[in-house]
């Protein structure tokens, strides 16, 4: 005999996942606390009590409630009855000898809804994929080397910020963006400023991946070695959230044009983007004291400082903070983070730095490169632009450029219109910029042809707030137009009246239609000659003018006379008749 024979096969005793009909006598274990010794009170969970428990359960999913006040809706539906006592008043009457308990209610939701199913049911997917799911695998595991994948992402500094015109007004907090390679942690591109989460910020962080750093971080009094900050790679994956890179117009550039692909995560989860969400919180903790006016976590309690009114920095300071910070991020060592072997046996750490040299060396194979103004051309916004007779149109305004005029453009648009693509900065409408891969570097400047004109030097913004306030201003005056257009018509109206009920009192012309129009030269002339008399210049009316008398001696009077006069008026008349009537002619 081995002990084999003797164990026990209670696995393959009862009817595992068939549910009992139980009927009869209470099942299970008598109660604790009963108020009445020797009695078991309840009552057996069978296929009615289910359908109830059921109706318990969507009820605790859907109203978020505890199990007891579920258990309590499923009591007061099925359990209760209403009886009015002696005063009149409606009271509920509970059998405790025949309800169900908590705990078989708890017992039915746990086991016939999994945890997984509990927790979406009760707090949504969005919950489950930030809070509830296991934590397996390494959001870098299927990474090889430093420029596989870079990640990007925005934050809300924790300070309030001075302007750099006038440091007693206070301008708000500024937008931090941190572009982060996936392998060595290496911060490659920031941008902080206050442009929102959006497109435009996200354009200048990834302008700054392709950036010389020394010269940049100069702009801002810090001199760094190249060897500090030695990333001008563009990666082969650009991952995002559904926020500044959702736009599949605006990034169509940065895929056909820059070759890189972009790869967004769902929304609400940051989990996702970890590496860099995680940077948010440690790179400002490096300069947080140095920062007048940081805010801390009791931030709008009840007796805390109000950090607007004690910040002092303004966005270049504070820039060159977070530059300081970035080059101390990446000369230090990730927690929980192993190197590579080959790593360790060659005396490095896992800081940035050396995951991102180390890695550029031995795992990582040609890294694309691109010019400063090769990125900013395809990190802009394209669109389309019309070529026509007056100009390349786009936005209201008219551009030209060299291209433009050397081929005639405009000349050829009086007959047919057509469409070019370009690419604009929303900061400045004064130039955009012509893409054609047959011009030299890909584009070309287009400027505007109104140097003067009201959009001139104007942001995408401005130029749409100007626009809108046109357009309220005609809104608003419209009302008074209209009232003048119809005064307008009520006078032509009455004129109209008027006329014709004074040739209707004329009565009918007299002679023929033959006569009538051959007479029509003699009528004008007459016409024109009363005209003139009407509209001619006398300043002599206006003015007090003295007369002086001519002498003379011929006639004797010192004035030509009346008949030489006429005479003279007669000639330039018949002279100015001859040539009506050879213009008529």
């Amino acid at each position: 005999m081995t002990f084999a024979a003797l164990q026990t096969n209670y696995c393959k005793c009862g009817g595992p996942g068939k549910r009992r009909n139980p009927t009869g006598k209470k099942l299970g274990r008598p109660r604790v606390y009963t108020r009445i010794a020797g009695i078991n009170p309840g009552i057996n969970v069978n296929d009615e009590v289910h359908s109830y428990f059921h109706v318990g359960a969507t009820h605790y999913f859907a109203r978020k409630c505890s199990m007891q006040k579920a258990l309590d809706h499923i009591i007061d539906i099925y359990f209760s009855k209403e009886f009015t006592d002696d005063q009149g008043r409606v009271r509920i009457h509970i059998d405790e000898n025949a309800k169900p308990t908590l705990t078989q209610f708890r017992y039915f939701v746990n086991t016939t809804y999994p945890f997984a199913e509990r927790y979406r049911k009760r707090n949504g997917q969005k919950r489950w994929n930030l809070e509830g799911r296991g934590l397996v695998g390494r959001a870098d595991g299927d990474i090889q080397g430093p420029g596989d994948r870079y990640f990007i992402d925005a934050t809300v500094g924790d300070v309030y910020l001075r302007s750099q015109l006038d440091r007693q007004r206070i301008v708000g907090r500024p937008v931090i963006y941190f572009v982060i390679d996936t392998f060595s942690r290496l911060i490659v591109g920031i941008y902080v400023g206050f442009e929102g989460p959006s497109w435009i910020g996200a354009m200048m962080a990834l302008v700054n991946v392709v950036t010389p750093k020394v010269s940049f971080c100069r702009q801002y009094g810090i001199d760094i070695e190249e060897m500090d900050r030695p990333s001008h790679y563009l990666p082969k994956i650009l991952q995002a959230d559904c926020g500044e890179l959702k736009n599949t117009r605006l990034g169509h550039n940065i895929v056909h044009g820059l070759h890189v692909e972009i790869d967004n995560v769902g929304p609400w989860r940051p989990d996702l983007q970890a590496l860099v969400e995680r940077r948010f919180g440690s790179v400002p903790a490096t300069f947080k004291e140095f920062v007048p006016g940081y805010i801390r976590s009791d931030f709008k309690e009840r007796g805390a400082e109000d950090y607007r009114f004690t910040s002092k920095l303004n966005l270049y300071e504070y820039t060159g903070n977070v530059i300081r910070a970035v080059i101390e991020h990446n000369y230090h060592p990730i927690g929980g983070k192993l190197p590579p072997a080959e790593m360790i046996t060659e005396g490095m750490t896992a800081c940035p730095i050396d995951l991102w040299n180390w890695g550029i060396i031995n795992r990582s194979e040609a890294l694309p490169t691109a010019s400063v103004d090769e990125v900013a051309l395809n990190v802009m916004y394209p669109d389309k632009a019309k070529v026509t007779s007056k100009g390349i149109e786009f936005n209201g305004d008219f551009y030209s450029c060299p291209t433009a005029l050397r081929e005639e453009w405009f000349s050829i648009a009086r007959k047919q219109e057509w469409h070019e693509a370009i690419s604009y900065d929303p900061r400045d409408l004064g130039t955009f910029y012509l893409r054609n891969s047959k011009l030299p570097n890909g584009y070309e400047v287009c400027s505007l042809l109104d140097p003067n004109s009201s959009r001139a030097g104007k942001t995408l913004v401005e130029v749409q707030e100007l626009d809108h306030a046109y357009k309220d201003n005609l809104a608003a005056t419209e009302n008074e137009r209209q009232s003048r257009r119809i005064q307008s018509r009520r006078e032509m109206r009455a004129v109209e009246k008027r006329a014709i009920a004074e040739a209707k009192a004329i009565g009918s012309p007299e002679g023929t239609k033959t006569a009538r129009l051959a007479s029509i030269r003699e009528n004008r002339s007459q016409e024109r000659e009363a005209q003139r008399a009407r509209e001619r210049f006398n300043l002599a009316q206006s003015n007090a003018v003295d007369k002086v008398t001519v002498s003379s001696d011929l006639g004797g009077s010192g004035s030509p006379t009346n008949s030489m006069t006429s005479d003279l008026l007669a000639i330039l008349r018949q002279h100015r008749q001859d040539r009506g009537r050879d213009g008529d002619g």
